[in-house]
């Protein structure tokens, strides 16, 4: 077809071809691909409309404005798309029968040499330039008045152009060529190499470049008598002053240190050297001064120099004394208000064997004074004072690197950087993508080192591709980045060396140049690698000109002042100290055993070397990277540098970027999942144990106990009645869900009949059960008694008492993805949505989980899982399938004393329930004492944090934990952790496990790839115990249920949205959710549903809800803003919340309406949820508890919702209390005397306010006392 490839890029010509005939004027367009000498370009042809220069028209026919129609094109095409010639021809050539002769269009050079407006160069810089255009280009007969990028050029050959006018000594810049386009225009700005640079100024007035007066000097105590001079701070010296005055001026960060040991050396020799070295320098006899928010670096004239000799000859050491003595010069520090900030520390050493004298010279130093490149440059410098050679002199002073930035365009540099970094959206922080491994702030290290053979083939690449091997270095830690990192716009800092080629000397200067710069890169997935490392060296070839802007101040620039946008730096060696140590032609001294201490406050610090080997450093903080994270990215970083090179036409997004570190540890992940059979169906499995087992005892509820032969009998019987109501096979029921023996009978009997059940929460609001009816679809809804009002449209099946009632087995075919439930779930939308469970995944599902929890005929549970939550299905399901006896709590929330008296009662050997109601359940235990002897405990439907899972396994002495976890699309608990009650929880939350039966877990990022190994990213399962998808919606079970890249065609993956990292043995961590779905309860709530309803509230205009984490779990807030101005707050928040309460389920109501004026917004006009204010939880109108029982309860509300002060008018719950927090209070009140009645949990929801409570207590108990 026409698609061809530019510079990476996959092009439609016919694209362009349509956007230029868009264009005014022009006729007709024809855009073809030729060749140029750096690969295809776009050449496009026009020929303008005939009245073109008429009436309305500026300009003739023949004179279409090829510039202005490029700048219209780049408007709204990637640069790629534009083309790089426009040629203007009166009419196309055509073919016999018509059609365009693409053929017979002309060269874009032979264009060029036949139009009118052709002007030869007429200066030596002109025809110098033109010469070099035409190398570059390929173009003959280039004219003084067209435009570089008209004509092919682009930001690659703008280098090579860049390149070549210095070879012929023409000083220009990249940016010069985008500034002045034309030939003319270049070469008017186009000056001799031969030109000096910016002069040095010798006549120097003290402290005029401080801006300061002589008495403010003064005031400074800064006296010129024994000061040479007082200047500003560069920018990386503003920096490094702010870190060490925020530390105090310990050691650690940016203390260097050099030690050597130094054979054949005269003490006194090397004394002297330093001192000269001082005498020279004014950076050595420098201090640092902060007053008032500004900084100041004072020379002075002379300082003592701080040099120690000692002598440890005959003294019993090793290498471990002399490293402590290392690190105690190191640990000193300095303060950088006292000069000089270094010190040399001389040890004498027993001799050596031939008889000269060995040293360990230490030279301890701040990075303030000094980068690489003048440490490298002052070591030298030594070692010829000291050999007596003579030095150049005068040396050029750091003093004129600080006056050349004082003249330097800042306006220029940020509106660069603003523009670089428009795209910007968060801060690169590597370190969070690994858990933290400890508290240690100290400094560890790691090593890539490649033989000769490897680099040179890293150096090949590069070569081939046009670029340096430091852009193919940059290009493979962004890769790692966004990788670890999960972003597709990573940023780092990049150590640059600062030296301007402006100003003279500056290469010779002795100081801090070096600045370090952000390295911002997206994700790139259509270029091949070679484009896009060639795009990398171009921007970062940009980016030089503007080196000396303050990384303080870009960041600024993205509103992030005071904060780092980058965890993570790179600093390329050129100054290899050690080597020119050991180099000792021309020296009576030699070195050995050198060691180097340089470290920064960044957690991660890549040190490059790249001579004929290629060497990176892997500095990090313990505190931020464990050794084994550290071990992982350095593979990582190998990897991907031999992963680029050799794969310069290879498109990004086809890279194969999981190493065998992460493939390996995904597959141990899924190892212990093993398959099940999907057969036989559930409720066929049930009928098999009433036939074996026909008395056993299936269900108690209450004081009811159903053996199996009445449970299947009674469903059996219930069949034919429905059958008889109109239900058939396939067909969808709604089914109240009341916690009565009825209950499990009828959903029994729907399964057997063929049809699904739609469990409906008879405590839902009328509008919330009517969207659900309508949405699903039901026709029918069984129900006990009677007494929920449902739509008029849907049928009522009374199911009030089926004892007594038997009947023979349905004999209705199924097959494994026949539906056996729905069960809906929040929707972003604000619409419910319904997930449709089938047979075989649900089958699979349960004869899976019930090995897992070890259930038998010897099996008893406790149920008090709410029958709206899956969770509660696959319970009752396993429990029975296996023959076990399941014990069912009634419509009451229980308090944790009848929960232990039950479980004691009935023998249960298992338990399972949500993660906050087990640990109520584990505080009373620990004050009552004697926990059930329950075998199994099991937690679901939301995170068990580390705390609770401690309190449950030490209190509760179970001998097993499950934890389950699982969206209701993955069929309930698709990973389990099952460990005994001895093993511990590392991390924040209790791990969820592996994979359960016929399925798989995946961690992959954004674009499905495999995340690297220990870090974070979304869980996706796949196999066959997913959902059928989303009742009635294929378009979100499209979006949700995607393709499996890694299984069998037609296989399926969900997408969780959680997420979670894989733990060295192969479990899944959970860490958080992705989205803004969030766990209330145990609930699975989406807060777009909830802001959807809110913002649909006549009140309010715009809305917002965020979940806050809380002792007891999370807490919904909604923030809502008034459509009319003046609305009182208070008012509004309780219409909100009444409103809200006639929609939603409880769990989904916020516990606090926050009324705002505005909702704070980003600079993309998004809600800041940062910046949305905290809510206090105290009361809203204060009123003091007076009776000394209002005092007892307001004091036990303070201490369960850990907040402090509760009014006498506060609502429990708008304090953030719920009903497991009201459990609490309740069990609270009964150990408190003062209190004088008995307060039932059904008191305090409908009385939620301390006076409410007490007014309306029955009359013979304590009244309260009402005020004077």
């Amino acid at each position: 077809d026409d698609q061809v490839k530019i510079r990476g890029h996959r092009i439609e010509p016919g694209e362009v071809e349509a956007r230029l005939r868009a264009l005014p004027g022009i006729a007709q367009a024809a855009v073809l691909a030729r060749p140029a000498p750096s690969g295809l370009q776009l050449v496009g042809y026009i020929t303008p409309h005939k009245g073109h220069g008429q009436e309305g028209h500026a300009q003739e026919s023949h004179a279409l404005d090829t510039a202005r129609i490029r700048a219209a094109l780049a408007a709204v095409l990637p640069e790629a798309m534009v083309p790089a010639h426009l040629v203007v021809l009166d009419s196309f050539p055509l073919t016999p029968n018509g059609k365009l002769d693409r053929r017979a269009l002309p060269t874009p050079e032979a264009a060029l040499a036949q139009a009118d407006d052709y002007v030869a160069p007429r200066t030596p810089t002109e025809t110098a330039l033109a010469a070099i255009w035409a190398e570059v280009l390929g173009i003959p007969n280039i004219g003084v008045n067209q435009n570089f990028f008209d004509i092919g050029g682009d930001s690659i050959s703008a280098l090579q152009v860049v390149s070549r006018a210095r070879d012929a000594g023409w000083a220009i810049r990249p940016r010069d060529l985008f500034r002045h386009p034309s030939l003319e225009e270049l070469a008017r700005i186009a000056t001799a190499t031969e030109a000096q640079p910016t002069a040095i100024v010798t006549e120097r007035v003290f402290g005029e470049l401080t801006g300061l007066s002589s008495a403010e000097l003064t005031a400074l105590g800064i006296d010129p008598a024994v000061m040479e001079d007082v200047y500003p701070l560069s920018p990386m010296q503003q920096g490094l002053l702010f870190h060490a005055l925020q530390r105090d001026g310990d050691g650690g960060d940016y203390v260097n240190q050099v030690a050597v040991t130094v054979t054949g050396l005269d003490a006194e020799r090397m004394r002297g050297a330093w001192e000269a070295l001082s005498a020279r320098h004014a950076i050595l006899r420098t201090r640092f001064l902060w007053r008032e928010g500004a900084a100041q670096q004072v020379v002075h004239r002379a300082v003592p120099l701080p040099f120690t000799a000692e002598d440890w000859r005959g003294q019993a050491f090793d290498d471990g004394r002399l490293a402590q003595a290392a690190a105690r010069e190191h640990a000193r520090g300095f303060d950088p208000a006292e000069a000089p900030l270094q010190r040399i520390r001389l040890i004498r050493l027993d001799d050596a064997a031939d008889g000269r004298s060995r040293y360990r010279l230490i030279w301890t130093y701040h990075h303030i004074l000094l980068d690489g490149w003048s440490t490298a440059r002052l070591v030298s410098e030594l070692l010829q004072t000291y050999e007596g050679r003579a030095t150049a002199s005068p040396q050029p002073r750091y003093r004129d690197h600080i006056a050349w930035l004082a003249g330097r365009d800042e306006a220029a540099s940020e509106r660069f950087w603003r523009k670089r970094l428009e795209a910007f959206e968060a801060p690169t922080r590597l370190a969070d993508a690994f858990a933290r491994k400890g508290t240690q702030v100290r400094h560890n290290r790691r090593y890539s080192r490649l033989d000769e053979e490897e680099t040179r083939q890293l150096k090949d690449f590069a070569r081939s591709q046009g670029v340096t091997l430091s852009t193919l270095i940059q290009a493979a830690w962004v890769l790692l980045l966004q990788r670890y990192t999960g972003q597709a716009r990573v940023t780092f800092g990049l150590a640059v060396a600062g030296r301007p080629g402006e100003l003279a000397g500056a290469q010779e200067m002795i100081g801090l140049f070096i600045n370090t710069l952000p390295i911002s890169e997206d994700r790139q997935p259509g270029l091949t690698v070679g484009s896009w490392l060639r795009s990398v060296q171009s921007r970062s070839i940009d980016m030089r000109e503007h080196e000396q802007t303050p990384l303080g101040t870009i960041q600024g620039f993205v509103g992030l002042s005071g904060q780092s946008i980058f965890d993570s730096i790179m600093v390329f060696e050129n100054y290899p100290l050690e080597e020119n140590l050991r180099d000792r032609e021309g020296r009576s001294i030699a070195f050995s055993d050198f060691e180097s201490v340089d470290v920064t406050n960044y957690p991660m610090d890549l040190k490059v070397t790249a001579e004929r080997v290629l060497e990176i450093e892997y500095l990090y903080l313990l505190n931020h990277f464990s050794d084994e994270d550290a071990e992982r990215i350095r593979e990582t970083m190998e990897h991907y540098l031999f992963l680029l090179a050799g794969r310069g036409e290879t498109e990004i997004g086809s890279l194969p970027l999981a190493t065998p570190r992460d493939i390996a540890l995904k597959n141990l992940g899924n190892a212990r999942a093993l398959p099940c059979p999907s057969t036989p169906f559930v409720h066929e499995a049930i009928a098999e144990q009433a036939r074996r087992r026909p008395d056993a005892i299936a269900l108690v509820v209450g004081e009811r106990r159903l053996s199996y032969a009445e449970l299947d009998g009674r469903a059996n019987a219930l069949v034919q009645r429905l059958r008889s109501e109109g239900i058939r096979p396939n067909d969808l029921v709604g089914l109240m869900v009341e916690r009565h023996e009825e209950t499990f009978v009828a959903m029994l009997a729907v399964l057997k009949l063929g049809a699904a059940y739609l469990p409906l929460d008879p405590r839902l609001p009328e509008q919330r059960l009517a969207m659900i009816t309508a949405s699903s679809g039901v026709r029918h809804v069984l129900d006990r008694d009677g007494s929920i009002v449902l739509p008029s449209a849907i049928v009522r099946v009374t199911i009030a008492d089926t004892s007594g009632t038997s009947g023979p087995a349905p004999q209705d075919e199924l097959h494994s993805e026949s539906l056996a439930y729905v069960i809906y779930t929040s929707g972003s939308t604000g619409e419910p949505k319904g997930v449709s469970v089938a047979h075989g995944a649900l089958s699979m599902h349960c004869r899976a989980t019930g090995a897992l929890y070890e259930t038998n005929e010897e099996t008893c549970e406790l149920h008090v899982i709410s029958l709206a939550f899956d969770g509660a299905h696959e319970r009752w399901l396993t429990v029975l399938t296996h023959g076990g006896r399941l014990v069912v709590s009634d419509e009451h929330l229980w308090a944790p004393q009848k929960i232990a008296e039950v479980l004691r009662a009935e023998g249960a050997t298992h338990a399972g329930m949500s993660p906050a109601y087990l640990q109520q359940l584990a505080e009373w235990i620990e004050e009552a004492g004697d926990p059930p002897p329950v075998k199994l405990y099991s937690f679901g439907g939301e995170a068990m944090p580390k705390a609770g899972f401690e309190r449950v396994t030490r209190v509760l002495k179970p001998n097993i934990v499950i934890n389950g976890y699982g969206p209701t699309e993955t069929v309930v608990t698709p990973l389990v952790w099952k460990v005994p009650a001895s093993a511990s929880c590392a991390q924040a939350y209790a791990p969820i496990g592996f994979p359960v039966g016929d399925r798989t877990a995946l961690i992959l990022d954004a674009h499905l790839d495999i995340v690297p190994a220990g870090v974070a990213g979304e869980l996706y399962v796949g196999g066959t115990g997913l959902a059928r998808g989303y009742h009635g919606q294929p378009g979100l079970t499209a979006d949700r249920f995607v393709p499996d890249p890694y299984g069998e065609p037609g296989s399926r993956l969900y997408r969780t949205g959680d997420l979670v990292r894989w733990a060295e043995d192969g479990t899944v961590e959970y860490l958080g959710r992705i989205d803004d779905q969030v766990k209330i309860r145990g609930f699975r709530i989406e807060l777009g549903e909830v802001e959807a309803r809110t913002r649909a509230l006549r009140a309010v205009r715009n809305a917002a809800v965020v979940a806050q984490e809380a002792p007891e779990g999370s807490r919904l807030i909604a923030y809502v803003t008034p459509w009319e101005a003046g609305a009182a707050p208070e008012a509004l928040a309780d219409t909100v919340t009444a409103e809200l309460k006639k929609v939603l389920p409880d769990y989904m109501v916020p516990a606090r309406i926050v009324v705002l004026d505005r909702l704070p917004l980003t600079s993309t006009g998004k809600v800041d949820r940062r910046a949305l204010p905290v809510p206090d939880w105290q009361s809203r109108a204060y009123v003091a508890p007076r009776s000394e029982a209002e005092k007892a309860l307001a004091r036990v509300w303070q201490e369960v919702l850990k907040i402090e002060r509760v009014g006498v008018t506060d609502d429990f719950f708008e304090l953030g209390g719920n009903s497991l927090l009201s459990l609490r209070v309740i069990s609270r009140l009964r150990r408190e005397s003062a209190i004088g009645i008995e307060i039932k949990l059904r008191d305090l929801m409908k009385n939620p306010t301390i006076r409410g409570l007490l007014r309306d207590a029955p009359r013979e108990e304590e009244r309260l006392e009402e005020p004077a």
